[in-house]
């Protein structure tokens, strides 16, 4: 069987991403937060590596901090789609094109997706011809299918960055006969308060804990160094 891991990358330029960050952390905060957690991502799946399928939805410039980051990742695609369900989809459709027999896709704002993670959601897909793994704000992290079971449709009439993403693609699910497994619930990295909350149950090296300390409102403008 060929896997593939979808992987969804979100602009890297300040002002552009986790713009909500941002507004506790500045515009820079909210970019090095990202940063980060692309990075960990990237070492936690590199065992996994060949399986991965980036897609970004504006390639970096050699200027972008995303540059180093990305630069040795295979065959980064441009997501293309006029909504969020469009863009999943035709990432999907693409992969499967290309041959694979098992998909998943993933973001890039969870901290706690790990090889052991998306190993269970890929060997689910033998017995599921969907799976999904719920977010603790009504959306989801992770989505997979088998090829010869996926449909396009079930990305559609979703009410996207809302909290009834999870439940509204789960009733679509249903209406096209996709019985589903349900993994872990796990919680993405939107919010300031995400962040702390994650950052207080790991130990204080971690490098999200080093970066909210550094944008942290309140931190002096002579700890923040590189």
């Amino acid at each position: 069987m060929k896997d593939r891991i979808i992987l969804f990358l979100k602009n890297f330029r300040a002002g552009r991403v986790k713009t909500r960050l941002a507004a506790h952390l500045g515009a820079e905060g909210a970019l090095a937060v990202y940063t980060s957690m692309v990075s960990g991502l990237l070492e936690r799946l590199a065992p996994l590596r060949d399986m991965l399928v980036p897609y970004i939805d504006a390639l970096p410039s050699g200027e972008d901090p995303a540059f180093g980051v990305l630069r040795t990742l295979p065959g980064m695609r441009l997501q293309h789609g006029k909504d969020l369900g469009e863009r999943m989809s035709n990432a999907f459709q693409e992969v499967f094109a290309s041959g694979a027999d098992r998909a998943v896709l993933i973001g890039s704002d969870i901290p706690r997706i790990n090889r052991e993670l998306l190993e269970g959601y890929l060997a689910s897909l033998r017995s599921y011809p969907m799976t999904i793994g719920p977010t603790a704000d009504g959306g989801y992290y992770l989505i997979g299918f088998r090829a010869e079971r996926f449909d396009p449709s079930v990305f559609r009439g979703i009410d996207w960055s809302t909290d009834r993403v999870f439940t509204q693609t789960l009733d679509r699910a249903r209406s096209l006969r996709l019985d589903s497994r349900i993994g872990k619930r796990l919680r993405d990295i939107d919010t300031v308060e995400d962040l702390e909350a994650f950052v207080d149950s790991e130990p204080r090296a971690h490098p999200l804990a080093r970066v909210l300390e550094r944008y942290r409102p309140g931190t002096r403008t002579s700890e923040r160094r590189c």
